[in-house]
């Protein structure tokens, strides 16, 4: 594990996002004390398909163009 502080780490930035893409870890540290650790990102999960979202949502009630048809409808004297 890399050790920096603050003030290199802002300086150094992509050097230290560099290291981190290649598998290192930095923990940043304030006055000798860690504050931080940057890491390399875990594989994302993939997302469920809007398809089988969409699946999943049930639709209640009457749909909307009705409903503001009949809310127009209602108002009229």
């Amino acid at each position: 594990m890399i050790e920096a502080n603050v003030r290199e780490v802002k300086a150094k930035l992509s050097a230290y996002l560099s290291c981190v893409e290649q598998g290192e870890e930095v923990m940043i540290v304030r006055r000798g004390k860690p504050v931080a650790t940057l890491k390399p990102v875990k594989e994302a999960a993939a997302l469920p398909s809007m398809k089988s979202f969409r699946e999943k949502i049930r639709l209640r009630g009457l749909p909307a163009s009705q409903t503001i048809i009949r809310m127009r409808e209602e108002s009229r004297y």
